[in-house]
This record gives structure tokens, sequence and C-alpha cells, in this order.
């Protein structure tokens, strides 16, 4: 590896750079991304189920009499395609134990109810606005809804990880030693990225005459495999002329060649040279000075945050703000 100057710690980071280093990588990107989509479906159908009937009906709860004011068909339904079943709206009043009037609804798909029964009405009675008709539920949907959260919490915990390890790599290039660490293993992962398999990159580099070492997950070699994996050439060396073998063979020799004499900047931890990192490929470069500079777009990077954020506003704006705003009107 040619010798690279770096500037010696504590060194500046700009603002794009750390924002990057947090929100912009891949993993913080695919996070938003897979957040953003999730929470579309959040918003509708979670946040309109019975599943914060848990909240809702807790603490002093009260009986009492009330009576149907409209039936009316909403636009959901539950079931398959071929087997669906509209889901109804049964709004309802009754009066509290302070003699005020309250309003609400409640959502069945099969009920022995019509407009003028009367019905058992359960309320919270600190908080009246949360009733329902016994038996029914008080959202639109059921709480095994529930189950689409997952694909907003998954896109959560990539932001949180990305986040961490962002905060690492921000802490490792500002107050952080430098040494050339040398590749000493390859070590294969289950983890593909656009079909190439990731591997662990171990170096090894040594401090005050003690040995470390460092990990970089990346494709093994990709540039001088021509975005070929290790597996994908043997599985196909029987459908490969003379030629594309020869140049396979070239490839590997190389790829030994290169493995045995590859060495990146390890950056480290002074206190504790087991806390590291590989400087590796990312949009933070070394300049000819030995600076830190970043080749991040920020206004790319910014979007899929804005997206979320937008979202949140919206959604919850609409479902907290709107129907007070119905009622005051």
């Amino acid at each position: 590896m040619e010798e690279r100057y770096v500037q010696s710690p504590p060194r500046d980071l700009s603002f794009a750079g750390k924002f990057y280093l947090l929100f912009g990588r891949v993993m913080s990107q695919v996070g938003f991304g897979v957040t953003s989509f999730g929470m579309i479906f959040f918003f509708l159908f979670v946040l309109n189920s019975d599943f914060f009937d848990f909240y809702k009906f807790s603490g002093n709860l009260n009986k009492t009499e009330g009576i149907i004011t409209d039936i009316s068909r909403t636009n959901s339904s539950e079931g398959s395609k071929n087997h669906s079943r509209s889901i109804y709206e049964l709004a309802f009043e009754f009066e509290d134990n302070n003699g005020n009037k309250q309003t609400n609804s409640s959502y069945a798909i099969t009920f022995n109810y019509k407009k003028g029964d009367k019905v058992t009405v359960v309320y919270n009675v600190d908080k009246p606005k949360y009733s329902k008709i016994e038996g029914l539920r008080s959202g639109t949907f059921g709480s095994s809804i529930i189950f689409i959260s997952i694909f907003p919490l998954i896109g959560i915990i990539l932001i949180i990880v990305a986040f961490i390890t962002g905060l690492k790599y921000i802490k490792m290039f500002t107050i952080g030693q430098t040494v050339t660490g040398k590749l000493k293993d390859v070590i294969p992962t289950n983890t593909y990225i656009n079909k190439e398999r990731i591997y662990k990159h171990v170096f090894s580099f040594t401090v005050n005459e003690k040995e470390f070492t460092a990990v970089l997950r990346e494709p093994h070699y990709r540039n001088l495999m021509n975005g070929m994996d290790f597996a994908n050439v043997i599985s196909d060396i029987r459908s490969m002329n003379k030629e594309n073998l020869e140049q396979i063979k070239n490839n590997i020799v190389n790829n030994m060649k290169e493995s045995s004499n590859r060495e990146e900047i390890i950056f480290y931890n002074p206190l504790n040279p087991e806390e590291n990192l590989v400087f590796g490929k990312t949009k933070i470069t070394i300049t000819e000075k030995g600076n830190l500079k970043n080749n991040s777009n920020l206004f790319l990077i910014i979007i899929l945050p804005a997206v979320l954020i937008a979202e949140m506003i919206f959604f919850l704006g609409w479902n907290f703000y709107y129907p007070t705003l119905v009622i005051f009107l």
C-alpha cells in the first residue's frame, strides 16, 4: 500500500461528514426507506385497530346504557380477496358518570344491532372518550393487525445500528491514532449484497509490541474478480471456454498475490486499541495534506430522513389533531 500521511488527532470532520456517517451510509438509507414505507401501513391500520385497548381501557372502568345513533359500512374489509367481509361502524352515544353526553363508534363484521337499539357501553371513567360497545372492538381492525409493525421495526433497528456504528466512525476519525494493518485472513459470511458474498477481512496491526486485529466487511476483491464470487466461479466453470478459464485462473492468482500484500490504514483508540476500524471505502477520504475530506452529497442523504419526518408529522397530525378540530367545529 502506498504510504499516506494522516493528520494527528484531534482531527476536524465537517457537519456533512458526520451526518453522512450517522445517517447516509447504506444501512441507514435502507433503514429510512423501509421505515418510511412500513409506517404508512402502521398509521393506516395499527393506529386504527383495537391493539391499544390495553391502555385505553385500563384503570377505573364503568358500564352504562347507550344508544346506537347510526350504522354505516366502512371502506375497509377483512379476509382474502375472494372471501372478504365488510367492516361496519356503529356510532353510539351515552352519558358518563358526570352526566356529560359522550359519542363514539365501535366496529364489527357481524352484529345483531340496528339504529336506535340500546346497548351496553364500557368506558374509562377518567377518560370517557375511551369507550366502546361491549363485545365489539374500539378500532376498525382487530389487534392481530399489529404484525404490520414488523416492517417499520426492522427499519428502525437498521437506523439505530447504523447510528451507533456511525458514532464509532466519528470517534475513530477524530481522536483515533493511525497505523498500517496487514491482511491476515479472509472469512466468508452468509451475507450477500447484489448477489455478491460479503467477507470478513481481518487485518493485524501492532501497538506497543502487542498485536491486535481489525475487521472490514466487503466483497472479496470485487475489482480483481470483476464482480464474480468464488462460489459462482466454481459453479460456472463447465460452461466456460478455455479463454474464460484462463482469465479466471489469472484473476485467482492475482487475488492470492494481492491478498498476501494488502494493507489498510487502521484508526484505533490509543487507550484501547481493540476499539478500532479499517479505513476502507467510505465517502470520507484522506487528502494529500492528511486531512479528512467529505465527498458525500448532503442533499441526497437528507431526502429519505426528511420523507420519514414529513410522514410522521402528517399522520400524527391527521390522527390526533384532525379529530379534535372536527369535534371543536
